[in-house]
C-alpha cells in the first residue's frame, strides 16, 4: 500500500510534468496538470491531519495511529491543510489564467503562512525536530515559495508565459 507521502510526491511529479507540457504547448497537458492538482488539493483539504502527522493511508481511521498525536496537532494540521489546498488551487488557477486566481492564492497563502507561523512559533523546544514540525516547515517552504512567486508575478508576464 502506498503511503500518503508517496501519493503526494506522485501527484506533485505529475503536476510538474503537466506544467512542462503546457509550456511547450502539447495538447493533453491538462490531464497531467489539472487532475493531479485537483486531487492534491483534495488530499490536503481532507487528509492533512494524516500527512502532517505521518499516518499511513491504511491507518487513517485506526484509533491507535493517533495515540502519539495531540488534538491540538490534529486541529492545527487541518487548518494548515485548508491553506495548502487553497494555495494549490490558487496556483492552478494562476497557471490556467482563470478569473479569481489572485484572490484564491492570496487566501490560501494567508491561511497557510499564519497557521505555519503559529505552529512553528509556539512549538516546544524539545519537540523542535519532530517529524510533525519538519512536515509543516517543508510544505510551507516548497508550496509557499511557488505560490508566492506566482502571486507576485504580474498578470501580463503570466499571460506571455502561458
Amino acid at each position: 500500500m502506498m503511503s500518503m507521502k508517496k501519493i503526494e510526491l506522485l501527484l506533485a511529479t505529475l503536476i510538474c510534468l503537466g506544467f512542462i507540457l503546457k509550456m511547450v504547448n502539447i495538447e493533453f497537458y491538462s490531464f497531467f496538470l489539472i487532475l493531479p492538482a485537483f486531487f492534491l488539493s483534495v488530499i490536503y483539504f481532507l487528509f492533512s491531519f494524516a500527512i502532517c502527522n505521518n499516518i499511513r493511508y491504511n491507518q487513517i481511521f485506526s484509533k491507535s495511529a493517533y495515540a502519539h498525536t495531540s488534538p491540538k496537532k490534529i486541529m492545527s494540521s487541518l487548518i494548515f491543510g485548508l491553506g495548502l489546498g487553497s494555495t494549490v488551487n490558487g496556483m492552478l488557477f494562476t497557471i490556467q489564467l482563470y478569473p479569481g486566481a489572485h484572490f484564491t492564492l492570496q487566501v490560501g497563502l494567508s491561511i497557510m503562512f499564519i497557521s505555519a507561523a503559529f505552529l512553528l512559533a509556539y512549538k516546544n523546544k524539545s519537540l523542535a525536530q519532530t517529524s510533525f514540525y519538519k512536515n509543516i516547515r517543508q510544505r510551507t517552504i516548497i508550496i509557499g515559495c511557488i505560490g508566492l512567486l506566482l502571486y507576485l508575478t504580474p498578470k501580463p508576464v503570466l499571460e506571455s508565459l502561458f
